[in-house]
């Protein structure tokens, strides 16, 4: 006689549920060093950029500086039949002599409208250094932008209206730190065959990337290395 039991079906089989996880795995050293390692190289990607942008601006207000200068360079020889001041001159304010950044003070404050202008035994202004200069001068820059003094005395007043190539005939640039000139370079220079202090490797510095920022008589202004192979000849055409 059948049973009147019926057998049931075996429950169907699960795989065992999984374990759940004690707590989230660690960093490994390896992935923690290649972290490091990121880190460093973005931080040395943006030092670069912010130190090429940084220099790119003391560029550019160099530039605007000697833009500057040779306005009032302008303006003073429209009051002086057409001269510029002597490098190194005796005038009637000053029968000791004085550079020619002194001549011009009258012009930068006049021009300066406000902008800051500090004493310190003379006066001079923000506009008289180059921002790189402070990264090279052993101690605060003060002026420094020499004039070019070829052919002539230091004494000797500039006529610009003699020469012959303006384009061609460097007036003012990047000076070199003058040690004893209180922050500044000298106020001149001349070319290579002059006496050591006054030659291009001594009185000019090449602050920006490895050049020396000049503007010419015509009033432009350009970049040139000191070994450039036609410095000479835009430093003499001053006395052509």
């Amino acid at each position: 006689m059948p049973s009147s039991c019926q057998s049931l079906p075996a429950a169907a089989t699960r795989p065992p549920p999984h374990a759940a996880p004690s707590g989230r795995r660690g960093v490994t050293l390896t992935e923690l060093l290649i972290v490091i390692a990121i880190v460093g190289v973005l931080s040395g990607l943006l030092l670069l950029v912010l130190g090429r942008a940084r220099a790119s601006a003391d560029t550019a207000r160099c530039s605007s500086n000697l833009r500057n200068i040779h306005n009032w360079l302008q303006l003073y020889a429209a009051d002086h039949r057409g001269a510029y001041p002597a490098a190194f001159g005796v005038t009637p304010d000053f029968p000791k002599g004085t550079q020619y950044w002194t001549e011009l003070l009258d012009y930068v404050q006049s021009s300066a409208k406000g902008a800051l202008v500090q004493n310190e035994g003379g006066e001079f202004s923000r506009f008289w250094y180059c921002p790189a200069a402070a990264n090279t001068f052993p101690e605060p820059p003060h002026r420094v932008y020499p004039i070019n003094c070829s052919g002539r005395s230091q004494s000797a007043p500039i006529m610009p209206v003699n020469v012959t190539s303006p384009a061609r005939t460097l007036l003012l640039a990047d000076g070199a730190y003058n040690p004893g000139g209180g922050g500044n370079s000298l106020a001149y220079f001349r070319d290579s065959k002059a006496s050591p202090d006054e030659r291009p490797d001594k009185a000019l510095e090449a602050r920006h990337g490895g050049k020396v920022n000049g503007i010419f008589l015509d009033g432009h202004v350009a970049a040139f290395s000191l070994t450039d192979p036609n410095l000479d000849t835009w430093i003499t055409n001053l006395s052509k």
